[in-house]
């Protein structure tokens, strides 16, 4: 395993982590539950890729590539090598058509439907996730060129800032209840401590 893959693993985890973030921040329905299923969504997605990223990984890409190093006929292994790359891809792709694609379309859902953030994110959310979903069925079914590429590096970078501006809102949110809390408390015990000092 390189490094590159396991990056790639910490930013699926990551991404993984977040999404179960905002599937806990919102609440009532029909919000949560199309949060829900989004989030089931997207571990079902992140699981399918991870295969896919252990196809790459393991110690069967390194054979792949001695036994075409080593043959006298190198159309064979590199034929071999090369089905196994693409049933790599495909499965990838796959997996990014539910991940990037189903899931920030049901969370854009869930999103628009309830006032905990603003709904024109879930809208983006919406649009996002229906041309990574299209992209990754594209893909999977007709094989990757350069302008599904393109289209895949823009709506990918798409769907990470979307994910960072709701990771602030999710923070903003946080830290405003914790306020909220703790002046609450504060004035729990200002009371407390004034009801004191009338029967004393």
């Amino acid at each position: 395993m390189t490094g590159t893959h396991v990056v790639i693993y910490a930013g699926i985890l990551l991404l993984v982590g977040g999404l179960l973030a905002l599937h806990r921040s919102i609440t009532g329905e029909p919000g949560a539950a199309l949060a829900r299923l989004g989030f089931t969504a997207a571990m079902m997605g992140a699981s399918i890729m991870s295969v896919s990223v252990v196809f790459e990984a393991s110690f069967a890409t390194k054979v792949l590539v001695d036994s075409w190093a080593t043959a006298a006929d190198k159309a064979i292994p590199f034929a071999v090598a090369e089905a196994v790359l693409l049933l790599s891809g495909s499965i990838f792709f796959w997996g990014f058509a539910i991940y990037g694609g189903v899931a920030p379309f049901l969370y854009g859902l869930a999103i628009a439907l309830t006032d905990f953030y603003p709904r024109w994110l879930g809208w983006v959310a919406m649009v996002v996730g229906t041309g990574n979903a299209l992209i990754g069925i594209v893909v999977f079914d007709q094989g990757i060129t350069h302008h599904t590429m393109l289209l895949f590096v823009a709506f990918f970078i798409a769907l990470n800032l979307w994910l960072q501006v709701m990771g602030v809102l999710m923070w903003r949110r946080a830290s405003a209840a914790t306020k909220s809390v703790e002046a609450s408390s504060l004035a729990a015990m200002t009371a407390g401590t004034r009801d004191i000092a009338r029967i004393a």
